[in-house]
């Protein structure tokens, strides 16, 4: 099935409300209430303690390779070598659109977990790319969803739409930008390292590489 903006606008949010984002990908859509102090909840999206706001890191590691570096995780991320990269890893379009695609799965096995349903989710996306601006301008999502039954197809599919990078596409966040300048003698040289060489301090700072 296509999960398509088109596809979730003909919905059932009956089960909406029984599904309360503790893992961070679904928002609620029960009836807000009084607010206690300390409440961590943001319009009905409901974040596990301690995991509201979030700190990653990218590190170069010469040419077009970068490491993304999520909590304890590393994601590497590389340029196809008909641009002048390695294909080491994927592009950053490539994991923003397979960002989306981990997050609708998510959603979806969560929905038949709850229901005692049988698992087993997979999700293909494919998606287009736009010129002036350059942008991702089409993204298909196709959830194969085998233990689902057909009764249950649009209660999915209203799920799917409140998935957490779901809605941040259709309410896009404020992204700001901080360039530092690099101190004096710890700018990156003009000829690249090859991966393994040595690799450049963090800008602004003589501290050590992440």
């Amino acid at each position: 099935m296509w999960a398509t903006p088109e596809s979730v606008a003909n919905k059932d949010s009956s089960d909406i409300g029984s599904l309360p984002g503790h893992d961070g990908l679904l928002t609620s859509a029960s009836p807000r209430r009084a607010r206690s102090p300390g409440d961590t909840r943001n319009r009905g999206w409901v974040m596990p303690a301690g995991q509201r706001d979030g700190v990653i890191q990218v590190a170069w590691h010469g040419a077009g390779r970068f490491d993304v570096h999520i909590r304890r995780h590393a994601v590497r991320s590389d340029q196809p070598k008909d641009v002048g990269g390695s294909d080491t890893g994927p592009t950053p379009v490539e994991l923003f659109v397979g960002g989306l695609a981990a997050g609708i799965a998510h959603c979806a096995e969560r929905f038949l977990r709850q229901r005692q349903l049988p698992a087993g989710v997979g999700v293909t996306a494919r998606y287009g790319l736009g010129v002036c601006p350059g942008r991702i301008d089409r993204v298909e999502l196709s959830v194969e969803a085998p233990g689902l039954p057909e009764g249950l197809r649009a209660s999915l599919l209203s799920v799917l739409e409140h998935c957490a990078l779901y809605t941040t596409l259709r309410v896009p966040p404020r992204i700001t930008f901080d360039v530092r300048h690099a101190a004096p003698g710890t700018a990156v040289p003009a000829a690249h390292e090859p991966y393994g060489g040595p690799r450049p301090g963090r800008a602004g700072s003589s501290a050590p590489p992440v």
